[in-house]
């Protein structure tokens, strides 16, 4: 026990000791539910899109990309944005970012302390190589987070994207390629003010859709990238 207060309140690891009581409180606030959670997920909310779908505005000649967003710092937004990014820190609540690179480099200071800065005479020299440590620790704090959180950012946006691509189920459309067939098709599909270019296929047992028909989206199916559409009066009847 002794070893162990020696080490979390040694320099540099009382740094991180102090980060991570910080991160205690905080967590042990959201859990007694002062904090709203929900409050401090930023990049988590998605605008309506699809994959490979080609939307243009009301007010645009051009194609408006609407792909769900990750929440990814933009890279003109300063130097911290920059930084965050290069580590893959985003996509998931800063709060739970900044938690687990506390943990992290609280953890792996300790061992450096414990396994060498402990055993160096104290000085002069000792306290460059803690800040050494201290930030090689905050380095590979932040590189191995970066690693741990992408395959939950990539979870997310698989699940935004699928749900905002869902959307547009029980909307109208309009068939724009010569016919959709159980084969495949094109149908133009309009949602707050923005036009959607759908790939689209009919649903089993339904007529063959001409150009100009009017179509309902019924399902979509993400590994296809393509929606199941039925005619009009067939849909009014289910």
């Amino acid at each position: 026990m002794e070893v162990f207060l020696q080490t979390i309140f040694s320099y540099p690891v009382s740094i991180f000791s102090v980060l991570f009581i910080l991160v205690l409180i905080y967590w042990l606030i959201c859990a007694l539910g002062f904090i709203d959670l929900g409050s401090s997920d930023p990049g988590l909310e998605a605008d309506v899109s699809g994959p490979d779908i080609d939307v243009s505005g009301p007010d645009a000649d051009a194609d408006f990309d609407l792909d769900a967003e990750t929440g990814a710092p933009e890279a003109g937004a300063g130097i911290l944005s920059g930084i965050l990014l290069k580590f893959g820190l985003y996509g998931i609540p800063l709060t739970i970012i900044l938690s687990l690179v506390v943990i992290t480099g609280w953890f792996l200071s300790s061992l450096a302390a414990q396994f060498w800065l402990l055993r160096m005479e104290p000085g002069i020299v000792r306290y460059g190589a803690g800040t050494a440590v201290f930030l090689l620790s905050l380095v590979a704090a932040s590189w191995l987070t970066g690693r741990l959180i992408s395959p939950i950012r990539n979870f997310l946006d698989r699940r935004k994207e699928d749900t905002s691509s869902r959307s547009l189920c029980g909307r109208s459309a309009t068939v724009r390629s010569g016919s959709v067939g159980l084969s495949g098709g094109q149908v133009e599909c309009t949602k707050d003010g923005y036009t959607y270019m759908l790939q689209v296929q009919a649903a089993p047992g339904d007529v063959a859709l001409k150009k100009g028909d009017t179509v309902y989206i019924l399902d979509y199916h993400p590994s296809g990238n393509v929606y199941t559409v039925v005619s009009e009066a067939r849909f009014k009847g289910l």
